[in-house]
C-alpha cells in the first residue's frame, strides 16, 4: 500500500504543466513585432512610386473625358445648326457683327449662339467646354465687365461672348419668354452690361459674313476669283463639301497649341454634323502665318484651302493666310 500511495503522488507531482515555460517562450515569439523605421521608410516610398506612375494617368484618363464631353457638347450644337436650317428654308444662324459695319465685321455677337440655338438645346451646359479654364476660357479675354470676373481690358472691342443685357435680340427673345428666369438682368449693377455666367465657350464662324471683309470693300473669292458662299448665315445648299465645312469650333482656336484645351488640339464640328479633334498643325498651322518659300503646311483641306475656317467652302482652293 504504501508503494502504491508513494507511486501515486509521484504521478501526481510529474503530470506536465498545462503552460509549460517552452510554450509560453513560443507565444511570446510568435507575437508580430513592430514595422522598423526603415521597413516604414520602404513602404513609403514604394506607396509614393506608384502614385507617381498612377497619377499621369488619372490625369490623362480626365482630360481624356472632358475632351469627349465637349465633343458631345459640339455634336449638339452641330445639330442644333442643322435643325435650324431646316426650319428656315436651309439658312443657317447669322452671328452678326457691329452695327457700324452693318453689321458684317467684328465685333460679333458670338452669344446669339445661345439664343439662336436655345429653341432645339435647353441647356445652358453645352456651351460650355468643361476643360475651359484660365488662359483658354472665355474669361479671360472677355471677362472685363463682369462682376467678380478678371478679364483683359484692352479686349473691349472683341467680339462678345457673354450675354448682354441690353441687347435687342436677348430683350425680344430670352427676356421677353423668360427662357432664363435665373438670370434677371435687374440683378445686375446698373454700370454691367454682361451676365458673368451665361456665355458660350464655342466660335462660330464668321469669316464669310456677308461675304465681305476689310470694312465691305473686298469679295471673298477662291483662288480662280469666284465668290465664296457665306457660312455665316449663309445656305447649306451653297456650300459645296459640307463634309469639310466647319460652322463652330472651340474659343481660343488662334493660342499656342500648349494652351489649347485638349492638350494641343480642340474639337471641330462640321457642316454634315461629325465632330472631331484636331491639332494645331492640321487646322491652323504656322500660327497663321503665310507659308514660307520652300516649306508646306498641314491645314490644307482635300481641295487646297486653309485654315479650318475656309474648309469646305470651295472646291478650287485658295490659301487665305498667304
Amino acid at each position: 500500500m504504501s508503494i502504491h500511495r508513494v507511486a501515486s503522488a509521484r504521478s501526481c507531482t510529474s503530470q506536465p504543466a498545462l503552460f509549460p515555460p517552452s510554450s509560453n517562450r513560443l507565444a511570446r515569439r510568435s507575437l508580430p513585432s513592430a514595422f522598423t523605421l526603415i521597413e516604414l521608410l520602404v513602404v513609403v516610398a514604394i506607396i509614393a512610386l506608384l502614385i507617381s506612375i498612377l497619377l499621369p494617368a488619372l490625369q490623362k484618363a480626365r482630360e481624356s473625358s472632358k475632351a469627349a464631353v465637349c465633343g458631345s457638347n459640339m455634336h449638339q450644337l452641330m445639330l442644333g445648326n442643322i435643325h435650324y436650317a431646316g426650319d428656315h428654308a436651309g439658312h443657317l444662324p447669322w452671328i452678326r457683327g457691329s452695327l457700324q459695319s452693318g453689321y458684317r465685321n467684328a465685333p460679333y455677337d458670338q452669344f446669339h449662339q445661345l439664343i439662336i440655338l436655345w429653341p432645339y438645346i435647353k441647356q445652358l451646359n453645352v456651351f460650355k467646354c468643361p476643360s475651359a479654364a484660365d488662359e483658354n476660357s472665355v474669361h479671360l479675354l472677355y471677362g472685363a465687365n463682369l462682376v467678380g470676373v478678371p478679364g483683359d481690358p484692352t479686349a473691349q472691342g472683341a467680339s462678345h461672348y457673354f450675354v448682354r443685357k441690353s441687347d435687342d435680340y436677348y430683350i425680344a427673345t430670352a427676356f421677353a419668354e423668360n427662357w432664363w428666369p435665373d438670370h434677371n438682368p435687374f440683378d445686375l449693377p446698373a454700370q454691367v452690361e454682361e451676365f458673368p455666367d451665361l456665355y458660350t465657350e464655342y466660335w462660330y464662324n464668321d469669316f464669310t459674313s456677308s461675304l465681305v471683309q476689310g470694312g465691305g470693300q473686298t469679295a471673298l473669292r477662291d483662288a480662280i476669283n469666284q465668290p465664296l458662299p457665306a457660312m455665316n448665315g449663309g445656305t447649306i445648299d451653297k456650300i459645296p463639301c459640307q463634309q469639310f465645312a466647319v460652322p463652330m469650333a472651340e474659343y481660343g482656336w488662334a493660342l499656342p497649341a500648349e494652351k489649347l484645351r485638349h492638350t494641343g488640339a480642340i474639337n471641330l464640328g462640321y457642316l454634315d454634323g461629325h465632330v472631331q479633334r484636331v491639332s494645331k498643325a492640321k487646322f491652323y498651322d504656322l500660327d497663321g502665318r503665310a507659308v514660307p518659300p520652300g516649306q508646306t503646311a498641314q491645314d490644307f483641306d482635300a481641295y487646297g484651302s486653309r485654315p479650318f475656317y475656309a474648309w469646305g467652302l470651295t472646291r478650287n482652293g485658295m490659301d487665305y493666310l498667304r
